[in-house]
């Protein structure tokens, strides 16, 4: 993550709260190699859980990829992260148009680029990169090529230029290039950003694995066919955020609570039902606006890493809490026994109760609900 997002000194305090609970971090350390996970388990660890994300960048298969001046995206946004300044000169030709490949792109101009393009085989609707960081990243000056693919890197020894083609699509809906549609980008630097897979170097062959190149979990507890391994995040595959990496995190910590304390690691993990947009009521809402998150000017953001988005200030973040719908939490609005036309609701000591006999199912009350707190059995 460039630091223009996540400087270092937020990641750092993030790191320091961790390691005041009392965890040991230990860095520079290799598992798969000298050291196996079965040696891990040898060491006295009761249970081990895997989270090394996908860090292994995906190849074009076009020849000439190991020309100088190519290079991936991952290891590119790596190196700049770890205080390299690497001169990408001129232009610079970005392959993808994934959130990597945008930031990639956002990075050279950072170090320097004059013209930066990202060539995407998708439709502008259809780019895997969020609206928000392709704006971002075209106020800021790349030019993006949409529905296109290199056939042929440039160059002899070093790139020197992208032979790429227009694609179109057919009648089945694929896309496929079209004839006669090849153009050149000329470029100092070429960064390849077409996904990331994990690295299962780690796991030598010690556990079970998809036709994909992911770890094989359960969905419920995410534990591997190994007891006592388990594994979450990008390198089980999936959606890659981080919101959903902090939800493996907080499910393998109760499967791994109950492996050590020798309990079932399904019991009682049944999906609680959580309350989506669709289940609100907003008849009962007033409308109001979001705040704007302050950016840097464009001028100042294209000089150095510094942080685009500044955030609220703490006024206005209480405001925005105004606006939270609170989904799935029920306020006593008494709405539900207001409307409930069979009088099978009633309320005692804040708390409502249902009376199933009087109960016909009709479910008005789930629909006057504003938050989405009643569901129907």
């Amino acid at each position: 993550i460039p630091e223009y997002r996540l400087p270092k000194e937020i990641l750092a305090a993030e790191i320091s709260a961790v390691e005041r609970l009392g965890i040991d971090i230990q860095t520079n350390v290799s598992i798969g190699n000298k050291q196996s996970l079965n040696d891990l388990l040898g060491q006295g660890y009761k249970a081990i859980f895997i989270a090394t994300g996908a860090h292994k960048s995906m190849k074009l298969g076009l020849s000439g990829e190991e020309k100088d001046g190519i290079v991936d995206a991952l290891s590119f946004l790596r190196e700049v992260n770890l205080g390299s300044r690497i001169g990408v000169g001129d232009k610079v030709a970005v392959i993808g148009g994934n959130n990597m490949a945008v930031n990639a792109a956002r990075v050279a101009i950072r170090l320097g680029a004059k013209y930066v393009s990202i060539i995407c085989q998708q439709s502008k609707i259809d780019m895997p990169s969020r609206d928000e960081e392709v704006k971002a990243a075209e106020e800021e000056g790349a030019h993006i090529i949409y529905l296109a693919a290199p056939n042929n890197i440039l160059g002899e020894g070093k790139v020197a230029g992208l032979e790429c083609m227009k694609l179109g699509e057919t009648d089945k809906g694929k896309l496929t290039p079209v004839k006669g549609s090849e153009f050149v980008i000329d470029a100092d630097t070429g960064i390849i950003a077409v996904g990331r897979t994990p690295d299962l170097t780690l796991i030598n062959h010690e556990l079970d694995t998809s036709p994909t190149g992911t770890l094989v979990v359960d969905a419920g507890t995410l534990a591997t066919n190994r007891p006592g391994i388990f594994a979450g995040g990008d390198v089980t595959g999936g959606r890659a955020t981080v919101a959903r990496a902090i939800g493996a995190g907080m499910k393998a910590s109760v499967s791994i609570d109950r492996y050590i304390r020798g309990e079932r690691l399904e019991v009682s993990r049944e999906k609680t039902p959580i309350a989506g947009f669709k289940d609100l009521n907003l008849a009962y809402f007033e409308p109001l606006p979001g705040a704007q998150i302050s950016r840097l000017p464009v001028a100042d953001r294209i000089k150095g890493f510094a942080e685009v988005e500044s955030g609220f200030t703490e006024s206005v973040s209480v405001k925005e809490t105004e606006r939270c719908f609170s989904c799935g939490v029920c306020n006593s609005c008494d709405n539900c026994w207001l409307v409930c036309p069979d009088v099978a609701i009633s309320k005692k000591n804040g708390e409502y109760e249902v009376n199933y006999d009087y109960c016909k199912g009709c479910g008005i009350c789930k629909e006057e609900c504003p938050r989405g707190a009643i569901t129907m059995a």
